[in-house]
């Protein structure tokens, strides 16, 4: 599978991807993003990965810059729902040299275009920290509105916080 945007590309995730993609949900700053609490070992990752890329209820792709052509990051469907036509997306833009650059926006709306034409679901939907204004404005400028604020969704660093939940249907118009 080969998706393009306008400033990357996203492809299959290859065996050769699983350290990189390793490494990056291990830095402090990304699991603070992805609120991950534990680092992964080489043997779980690697476990983790295999079963989830193979798993019907999900998309895995990697994020390539059509500048740099290498790997950014990682974009995915999760639980994906064919009877109700929906799913939820994550992401990560591990390489801190590609943040802030729009790739993860772009990355956003080619999975988007994908998600709606060839499996024609209804909706996407994305479960952000309130924290997280970065993802927030990136899934913004993808097309996602906030649908709900869940108060006290989650416990971060001793404290509880919110988490939006933003969504995008199909039929709703990105320019």
């Amino acid at each position: 599978m080969l998706l393009r945007g306008r400033l990357v590309r996203l492809r299959a995730i290859e065996s050769s991807d699983f350290e990189t993609w390793r490494s990056w949900i291990n830095r402090p700053d990304v699991m603070e993003g992805m609120d991950r609490a534990v680092i992964a070992t080489a043997a779980q990752h690697k476990r983790y990965v295999e079963t989830a890329v193979a798993d019907d209820r999900a998309v895995f792709l990697a994020v390539e810059t059509l500048e740099a052509e290498r790997l950014s990051g990682i974009v995915w469907l999760w639980d994906v729902d064919h009877r109700h036509r929906r799913a939820e997306v994550r992401i990560v833009i591990g390489d801190p040299e590609a943040r802030g650059r729009g790739f993860g926006t772009d990355a956003l709306e080619a999975l988007a275009t994908y998600a709606f034409g060839t499996l024609r679901l209804r909706k996407l939907y994305a479960y952000i920290h309130a924290s997280n204004e970065a993802s927030r404005r990136a899934f913004e400028r993808a097309g996602f509105a906030l649908e709900v604020t869940l108060e006290r969704e989650a416990y971060r660093n001793g404290c509880e916080t919110d988490v939006h939940r933003m969504r995008r249907f199909a039929d709703e118009r990105h320019d």
